[in-house]
């Protein structure tokens, strides 16, 4: 029987070659939340108009696309932590080419779906999950700072690509706009993919039995203190990953419902159009400035303290979004609050992760997890809606976020005491 290939040794980089590579990681990260991700807002007016599509159909889509991501999370993790992110985070970029390719040339319903689904298999090789464990693979350890770097330049995303998105609808269309995302993609992203990751240096056959036995021993020992994949897990482990998934789970749920019906949400509590969209626009940066922080400080707060920190911020301004009225003071304060903890929540995320579970199977751990906030973050809008419409309101929406972020605090808190059994293996 055909035997898949066995997984190389990765190459741990020198700090020069990792900054270098979580720069690169950046611009890869704005390029595809950018175009996957933000652009649908500025395009899908037009992109409705033209094709006669629904707006729940218009949006379903992208829900679906984020769905596949979600369940394609795991397989991806489990891919790059035996075989390095080189060729499927190429081949990604070269997919996520080809989704913009067929929702550029579509011509009614069934070919737009087509072409979102097609960039729902692209976001799990693309987005931060496989950038995080490429770099984790490569650092030797030292991922943190990479880590970080690379959300800050994620966090630029929506601020640069909604008016470079609104720039080429206006000049070229849309369709021409998805063209020009293709490119960016084929042109930019792949050739990042492809020559700036390191690939695998081949493993070297033990020449005897013994031999073998004895590399197999050394490399149990290498492992001793670090946790192992989900097979392999013990019970404690499992439990405490249980707890943090359903933490940021219930975490990408408010960050999606909000971000979709934030606007909605403050005119139902008095303020105009104009002063909401103004609350809004202080959301991005705040999310810029605290990732920035974290690099300046160089990672001084431990990665389980500053998860609990960015799961505080967020409910801290959410309970401020409830309790507030018509006031820009209390609207600016909340998204202050909002915007840097849901800017710490991804740097924590991947670093949580790796103080828990360890490397070594990192991105397993990761796409595990992923493939349930993905999920979660799909439905979130359409749940939250669904409530809003069979008559809860927007004016007591707020409130449904609130149970759901001190929710997510307590998950958060019953799974970190649980830290210092994770490493026995």
């Amino acid at each position: 029987m055909p035997t898949s290939p066995a997984p190389g040794l990765p190459v741990v980089l020198a700090p020069p070659a990792l900054r270098r590579l979580s720069w690169a990681f950046g611009v890869t990260q704005i390029v595809s939340w950018g175009s996957l991700f933000y652009a649908i807002g500025v395009l899908g007016k037009s992109i409705r108009a033209d094709l006669g599509i629904s707006e729940p159909m218009l949006f379903g889509a992208v829900s679906a696309a984020l769905l596949i991501n979600g369940l394609g999370a795991p397989l991806v993790g489990r891919h790059i932590d035996r075989h390095g992110g080189r060729r499927l985070m190429a081949a990604g970029s070269a997919v996520a080419a080809l989704a913009f390719a067929i929702i550029g040339l579509a011509n009614g319903k069934p070919m737009y779906f087509v072409g979102w689904v097609v960039a729902g298999i692209a976001m799990p090789m693309v987005f931060y999950d496989p950038a995080f464990a490429t770099i984790t693979r490569h650092s030797g350890g030292s991922y943190r700072q990479a880590l970080t770097m690379i959300t800050l330049f994620g966090g630029l995303a929506g601020t640069l690509f909604w008016p470079l998105t609104s720039f080429l609808h206006d000049a070229l269309g849309w369709r021409a706009t998805c063209g020009v995302f293709a490119l960016l993609h084929l042109l930019v992203c792949m050739p990042i993919h492809w020559r700036m990751i390191p690939a695998d240096t081949p493993r070297p056959p033990a020449a005897t039995p013994g031999a073998r036995a004895g590399a197999e021993a050394a490399s149990a020992a290498g492992r001793k203190g670090v946790a192992r994949g989900w097979a392999g897990a013990p019970a404690a482990s499992k439990r405490a990953f249980v707890w943090l998934t359903i933490a940021y789970s219930f975490n990408a749920f408010n960050m999606a419902a909000l971000l979709v019906h934030l606007l909605f949400l403050l005119q139902a509590r008095g303020l105009t159009l104009e002063q909401a969209v103004l609350i809004g626009t202080v959301i991005g940066p705040c999310q810029v400035i605290v990732r920035l922080s974290d690099v300046i400080m160089g990672g001084r707060i431990k990665p389980l303290t500053l998860g609990l920190i960015a799961t505080s911020l967020v409910a801290a301004g959410v309970l401020v979004l409830a309790l507030s009225g018509a006031s820009m003071v209390a609207g600016i304060c909340f998204a202050v609050l909002f915007g840097m903890g849901n800017g710490l929540q991804t740097i924590a995320r991947g670093l949580v992760i790796g103080e828990i579970f360890g490397p070594s199977a990192y991105g397993e751990w990761l796409g595990r997890m992923s493939r349930y906030v993905f999920v979660v973050h799909a439905f979130a809008p359409f749940a939250l809606a669904l409530l809003i419409g069979a008559g809860l309101g927007y004016a007591n929406a707020a409130w449904v976020l609130v149970a759901v972020t001190l929710s997510a605090l307590v998950a958060y808190r019953v799974a970190i005491p649980r830290r210092a059994t994770e490493a026995t293996p």
